[in-house]
């Protein structure tokens, strides 16, 4: 599931946050309990972000830990559809699959062109 949290966006919003307080690295990991170097590493998404680490940063910020997912948050929900898809091509095989992609295919056209009918 890691592969749908971006934790580059995570730390983006975490030094957004950080910088409209005017903290440091260092005071903000201070108070968070990590190394700076660490905090350095999870603003750029080069480490993954614990839980534990999520919410001491959200109290440090004075922020809810949605604020600090919000950019993953709206990436997870654009792919809704996505989601969508797998849940209905559930329980089938690769060729199955295949053969539900190539039908959605065939029909991109036809919506493309405003020929589909919303009846």
């Amino acid at each position: 599931m890691d592969d749908k949290i971006d934790y580059k966006l995570i730390g983006t919003c975490v030094r957004e946050e950080r910088l409209k307080y005017n903290l440091t690295q260092e005071k903000l990991a201070e108070s968070v309990g990590i190394s700076a170097s660490y905090l350095g590493l999870l603003e750029r998404g080069e480490r993954i972000l614990s839980v534990e680490t999520l919410v001491r940063l959200s109290i440090a910020l004075n922020v809810s830990t949605d604020t600090l997912l919000k950019a993953t948050l709206d990436s997870v929900e654009r792919d809704g559809f996505a989601l969508q898809f797998a849940l209905l091509t559930n329980g089938l095989d690769d060729p199955q699959k295949q053969m539900v992609l190539d039908v959605v295919k065939a029909m991109l056209p036809h919506f493309k062109q405003g020929q589909h009918n919303n009846d």
